[in-house]
């Protein structure tokens, strides 16, 4: 006899405070589903990797039939025709050119061994080179083999990260892949460039903009007519960390 219960999470209102098995009289919730019973004498208490009330007693009832716990495997698919499927769908959506031409560059595109120097491999290549024909054989440290050969920028490669993880959500959904392996790379570091905050009490606005002070205090300068008519230069301040910039511009634009 199987018993299907859900697993509360802290964040639940059904969470008891005390243990996760505690209370299993209450479903009314999105929290994992888990079983508990014995199968031809076997004890099982195990995750179905759900959160599908129905699905969950759809499988446990067959468990009971055929008296075992089956494993259900993910069907599988070429690479080759897997990507075929992104791109078409891609292009149903109506996606743009510049977006199609991206998810090419990280699938399907091939280059020469020239090109293969200086420019990333796409994922058919790389699975070419290492004997994977099924979309079941990609596993997470093969999906890391293949981040580790990009040669992208951290900003660069964050967004080429987040096009896979698309990628990997279409295979989800057909079936092909069991999770989103993709989800479990983690992005990029990047290190932003700081920009220097100047504010009017420091003291540090000249009244006039020259080429030197504009690369010097990261202004940019714009020409304003004087009240005599004359072409003057003034500073503009793309941030300040204590002044409105209402407040500036009155300041130094009047």
């Amino acid at each position: 006899m199987l018993q299907v219960y859900r697993r509360h999470v802290k964040s639940c209102r059904f969470w008891t405070g005390r243990s996760t098995n505690g209370n299993r009289r209450n479903n009314n919730c999105r929290c994992p589903v888990w079983v508990d019973g014995f199968v031809t004498g076997k004890g099982i208490n195990k995750s179905l990797g759900l959160r599908d009330w129905t699905r969950a007693n759809v499988i446990v009832r067959d468990w009971e039939i055929e008296g075992s716990v089956q494993q259900d495997s993910p069907a599988a698919a070429p690479v080759s025709v897997a990507c075929a499927a992104f791109m078409a769908d891609a292009a149903a959506r109506g996606l743009s050119e510049a977006s199609l031409k991206k998810y090419r560059v990280l699938l399907i595109n091939r280059h020469s061994s020239c090109d293969q120097k200086k420019c990333s491999p796409s994922l058919l290549e790389v699975c070419a080179g290492t004997g994977i024909q099924l979309t079941s054989q990609i596993a997470l440290p093969e999906l890391s083999r293949f981040r580790e050969q990009w040669r992208d920028g951290p900003l660069s490669g964050g967004k080429k990260l987040e096009r896979l993880r698309c990628v990997g959500r279409f295979f989800m959904d057909r079936g092909w892949w069991k999770e989103n392996l993709a989800l479990k790379l983690k992005r990029p570091r990047v290190k932003d460039s700081p920009t220097m905050p100047f504010c009017s009490a420091s003291g540090n606005w000249p009244p006039t903009a020259s080429p030197n002070d504009s690369a010097r205090y990261g202004f940019s300068s714009s020409r304003r007519s004087s009240s005599r008519g004359a072409p003057s230069k003034r500073l503009i301040p793309r941030r300040c960390c204590a002044c409105p910039p209402s407040s500036v511009r009155k300041k130094w634009l009047s």
